[in-house]
């Protein structure tokens, strides 16, 4: 049960980082670049519980027939904090200029 619990939290891990390297994603490129993959029922509980705890959001845009759904670092700056820790970085870069 140990691994698993350190599985999951490498993988949010390895997702914030994505998102902070490439900007917001729809869950199907998160697949995409996820080593090792994993199936989408997975990606779909991390990037909830990733969203439960306010680290990401989940935006429609206007692509794919008005059906796109992009996740996304949340951009508010107390978030950016907590995340910076997380990722090792600073703050600063979680900003991502042009998105909403």
């Amino acid at each position: 049960i140990m691994n698993q619990t350190i599985k999951k939290y490498m993988r949010s891990i390895q997702v914030l980082n994505l998102l902070k390297e490439h900007g917001p994603l729809t869950s199907r490129a998160l697949s995409l670049l996820i080593k090792p993959a994993i199936n989408s029922r997975q990606l779909k509980r991390l990037l909830a519980r990733l969203k439960k705890n306010g680290f990401v959001i989940r935006r429609q845009g206007k692509v794919f027939a008005g059906r796109g759904s992009f996740y996304q670092i949340n951009q508010d700056e107390s978030i950016h904090t907590e995340i910076s820790k997380i990722l090792n970085c600073t703050p600063e870069a979680l900003m991502q200029v042009g998105y909403r």
